[in-house]
């Protein structure tokens, strides 16, 4: 008896180590996508016979007889799936990650174990790129970069001064207050600063307050967001209060750009819930808001990779972290992560497609007389009636 993945490519035994694990639990173990399988029996004396049962037990369906998965595709499964893994450990890692190229060439996978110095190395190179390749880098005008405490941000600063590209005296560090996660990630964010001779600037919470326009003297703004769109995320004003904060000290001090950190998986996930709702994807990575640019340095790292810089601050910032809440923000972020989970190399691929589509006849945001600033849509009336009620902190 045996489980036959058969291919136009040849038939290929699949090991089942455990009779009791599931049709389904066995297909997921070697990658085989289950939803474009169908599952035979063959007997000597009944012939064929089409099964389903992918919630069954191996041991329960098989009944002695060879089991056959057909694929609904002729598809070269055995290159995509029986690639060579090329490990390279290290005892000193703190996070590991797998490459591939996908060149006809190079049938290997590697996958590499990483030091927090490696992992520097790593987004310092993409940072330098950046700079090179998608900014004319004025030498001496002020760069205001978001920070937050968190992996990503805090990666931002040694990676620009890393590139040597950059003068110490052009980085401009601004963390916003007001936000319970961020409250409790200043520390980190100053030491992260105090290390690099940098002066962080704060935004106090009664600053953003004023920089939303909020017209009631309670600074409470990130839990009056919450509790007026309570089906809402509070990573939304949270961005939205960076932003303005950003915006703010960056015309303040004549700087060339903004800086926000936003990773590989969050540009992916951006680009494919635009793509859902029927929308090019924003241009990234640099994006054109109002009078100011907004970088985005870190579009070619995984956050895997950006959280190893400095894991004992990303340990304390998992922990701090605030639940989500809006369901298809969930599901394009998870789609980002199970693209590296199920063909490695291919989000980099998909990314670079992204990036050339959003570049293409740019996505221009739209600048709203109500509000004063320019927005990815105009607000209908019902949204604009609560932003209303928000900014008056009504309940």
């Amino acid at each position: 008896m045996a489980l036959i993945f058969r291919t136009t490519h040849g038939d290929f035994e699949i090991p089942v180590t455990d009779p009791d694990q599931t049709i389904l639990q066995i297909l997921k173990a070697n990658g085989i996508p289950y939803q474009a399988v169908a599952m035979f029996r063959y007997s000597r004396k009944k012939g064929s016979q089409r099964l389903t049962g992918l919630y069954k037990s191996y041991q329960s369906i098989h009944q002695g007889d060879d089991i056959v998965l057909c694929t609904d595709r002729n598809l070269n499964y055995p290159v995509l799936l029986n690639k060579e893994i090329e490990y390279i450990p290290d005892n000193n890692a703190v996070t590991e990650y797998s490459f591939d190229s996908h060149e006809e060439d190079d049938n290997v996978i590697s996958h590499v174990e990483m030091t927090p110095e490696d992992c520097m190395e790593f987004v310092t190179e993409k940072v330098s790129l950046f700079l090179e390749e998608e900014v004319k880098l004025d030498p001496d005008a002020k760069i205001v970069i978001g920070v937050s405490g968190g992996g990503d941000s805090n990666s931002l600063l040694n990676a620009f001064l890393g590139t040597g590209k950059v003068k110490k005296e052009q980085l401009v560090p601004v963390i916003v207050m007001g936000i319970a996660d961020w409250e409790k990630g200043l520390p980190r964010a100053q030491a992260i600063c105090n290390n690099l001779g940098l002066e962080l600037t704060i935004l106090t919470a009664g600053e953003v307050n004023k920089l939303l326009k909020r017209t009631t003297p309670d600074e409470n703004w990130a839990e009056d967001f919450v509790r007026i769109f309570p089906d809402a995320d509070q990573e939304m004003i949270v961005t939205h209060a960076v932003r303005l904060g950003l915006y703010h000290v960056a015309m303040k001090v004549n700087a060339q750009a903004m800086v926000i950190g936003l990773n590989l998986e969050d540009l992916l996930g951006e680009s494919l819930l635009d793509l859902m709702i029927g929308e090019k994807p924003l241009p990234f990575p640099v994006r054109p808001i109002d009078q100011m640019k907004l970088w985005l340095p870190l579009y070619q790292c995984p956050k895997k990779i950006i959280d190893g810089c400095f894991p004992k601050y990303s340990l304390e910032n998992y922990n701090d972290r605030s639940p989500s809440n809006m369901y298809w923000r969930a599901a394009c972020y998870y789609l980002a992560q199970m693209m590296h989970t199920s063909l490695p190399g291919i989000e980099y691929t998909l990314l670079e497609g992204f990036k050339k589509m959003a570049n293409k006849d740019k996505r221009k945001l739209i600048f709203d007389e109500r509000l004063g600033y320019s927005c990815v849509e105009t607000l209908d009336e019902e949204t604009f009636t609560l932003w209303n009620k928000f900014l008056s902190g009504n309940p």
